[in-house]
């Protein structure tokens, strides 16, 4: 059940941004090898948000699940950088990439917990 959300001070168009969150869903699904129906994204763009002292277009992703292994976090950190630079023109160097493994128990959906 991973939860993807994208943060960024750049603020693209609608449509960039619905492209954006379905390639969000498929490169975690992808990366962490569970199936796209259980993965959720959310944007929060056009935030203020600074980096190294400056504004400039930075891009922090926070991905969210149960048993996400470490093996899973180069190459979820290569495709983040990658689509935030082609898609928000963020720098690799401006992009942060942090992973979260909830503990079993303490994540549900559809009346169950997992």
């Amino acid at each position: 059940m991973p939860l993807v959300t994208l943060y960024s001070n750049a603020d693209p168009a609608p449509e960039t941004v619905a492209g954006l969150l379905q390639e969000a869903t498929t490169i975690t699904a992808q990366e962490l090898e569970k199936p796209e129906s259980i993965v959720m994204a959310r944007a929060r763009l056009g935030e203020p948000m600074a980096m190294a002292g400056t504004t400039a277009p930075t891009f922090l992703v926070e991905v969210e699940g149960l048993g996400a292994s470490d093996s899973a976090t180069q190459g979820l950190t290569d495709a983040f950088c990658e689509l935030g630079q082609r898609v928000l023109g963020v720098d690799p160097t401006r992009t942060f990439v942090k992973l979260h493994d909830v503990p079993r128990g303490r994540w549900g959906s559809n009346h169950k917990v997992f």
